[in-house]
């Protein structure tokens, strides 16, 4: 083994350097997803085992994939790729496919082009399954109930008087989300106003209403 890696050239033992300790982290990632973990300590661990707790593990691990402010600079619609878990899967991905490229003959250039590819296409990917996760929680486990009387943002807009269904960004259990809405405002509401929840129909269509601001002095 150290005969291999010495025979290494400079580029490749990089590739391997950054492979190993990404894919240690990994692992442990992926065992604290099904044991449990203690949230996250810097390993972006889990915070406990299969289930509606292993799927809050992965909201908080990965800093609730439907946000969209500062620091998810690819963020967008609700999918966030700058994450601590896309990171390692961008290292793992990028450092073994630099390595199994080298090994077989392709040139130090053509090898990093291919690794970044290689890396992003493995983090979009795992940006993909955690939201598909996360969309799977939010239609089965979440109790719309908690919904009510809180204020969302219109993120499409909902037709007037009950006529079609828009949607709504609304933080429940401590992810953001988005969620349907009805409305029966005979004016509809546009993107972008905010709304107060004020019931729920067929189980998890929030019926919302626009929220009247108060102007002070007047």
């Amino acid at each position: 083994m150290t005969a291999w890696i010495d025979a290494m050239p400079l580029i490749e033992k990089i590739f391997f350097y950054i492979a190993l300790p990404a894919s240690l982290i990994m692992i442990i990632q992926t065992i604290m997803l099904f044991i449990g973990g203690a949230g996250d300590s810097g390993l972006d661990s889990d915070t406990s085992a299969i289930g509606d707790g292993a799927l809050d593990g992965l909201e908080a691990a990965d800093g609730g994939l439907d946000a969209d402010g500062p620091g998810y600079g690819f963020s967008g619609n609700g999918l966030s790729f700058i994450t601590m878990r896309g990171i390692i899967t961008f290292m793992t991905v990028f450092g073994w496919a630099g390595v199994c490229l080298m090994e077989m003959g392709a040139s130090e250039s053509a090898s990093m082009a291919f690794a970044i590819l290689l890396g992003i296409g493995a983090m979009i990917g795992v940006a993909f399954l955690v939201r598909g996760l996360l969309s799977l929680q939010a239609v089965g486990n979440i109790d719309y109930r908690q919904a009510l009387g809180q204020y969302a943002d219109v993120y499409l807009a909902i037709p007037a008087s009950g006529s079609g269904r828009g949607k709504v960004t609304l933080t429940l259990r401590g992810a953001m989300s988005q969620y349907d809405a009805v409305t029966d405002d005979d004016g509809g509401i546009r993107t972008g106003e905010v709304v107060r929840v004020t019931d729920i129909v067929g189980g998890n269509v929030l019926v919302v209403e626009r929220e009247k601001i108060e102007q002070g002095g007047k």
